[in-house]
């Protein structure tokens, strides 16, 4: 008789069982998967296209300053030819020269018959030939010109900003690094609402790469299947 009883309790539980198969309305739906990072995306050597040496050319954009000579301080931008009229020296052939070498250029030429110890500083406004390299999950990848202080943010704009299947973060490494272990991570959405400060500033030869996102794929009976990050 126990037995009977027994046997008799254990239908009744398996058929309640498969009775609770399916959708359960009563339930609260599960949140989606946070986004991860995938583990291949951690460390990875940079392969940067090939870009033009680091020397001054045609349509840059320079500020040349004279210290305590205000009247020969100025802005410039080089001609067709890579040349530009400066004051007391007249024509100055700046294509192909190195910022530091025009900057003694210039001193060399300011101090034969006009000024005693000149001091002269050449800053870099805007550039054809100097380039930062922006990669991976960003609208237009590619090398873009190099303009003074420009930041992180910045080049991800001009860049068509992050695609919708980016990683969380984005690799910042340095010229000269080969590989992103040198760099610095910066997470995407602390620095597109602006809570990373101050900005970020990027240098001649400087890497931005965006990985992709790592994602999961859910198929089945469940609520909301589909790929998620």
């Amino acid at each position: 008789m126990i037995k009977k009883l027994c046997l008799g309790l254990v239908c009744v539980m398996l058929i309640a069982g498969c009775g609770t198969t399916g959708t359960n309305n009563g339930a609260e739906p599960l949140p989606p998967p946070q986004r991860i990072a995938s583990p291949s995306n951690e460390l990875k050597s940079i392969q940067r296209p090939a870009a033009p040496p680091a020397t001054l050319g045609p349509e840059d954009k320079l500020r040349i300053t004279v210290y305590e000579h205000e009247d020969l301080s100025q802005e410039v931008a080089l001609a067709s030819d890579g040349g530009f009229a400066f004051p007391l020296i007249g024509k100055v052939q700046a294509s192909g020269m190195t910022v530091e070498q025009l900057e003694q250029h210039l001193k060399q030429e300011l101090g034969k018959d006009y000024i005693v110890d000149p001091q002269v500083s050449v800053t870099m406004l805007e550039s054809r030939n100097r380039h930062v390299f922006v990669l991976g999950a960003v609208g237009t990848p590619g090398v873009y010109p190099l303009k003074h202080n420009a930041s992180v943010l910045e080049l991800l704009t001009q860049a068509g900003g992050v695609r919708d299947d980016a990683s969380w973060y984005a690799w910042y490494v340095p010229a000269g690094e080969q590989s992103e272990a040198q760099g610095t991570r910066i997470d995407l959405e602390k620095l597109l609402s602006g809570e990373i400060r101050p900005p970020i500033r990027v240098q001649n030869g400087d890497t931005i790469h965006v990985p992709r996102g790592a994602f999961v794929y859910v198929t089945g009976e469940v609520q909301r299947p589909g790929r998620y990050p």
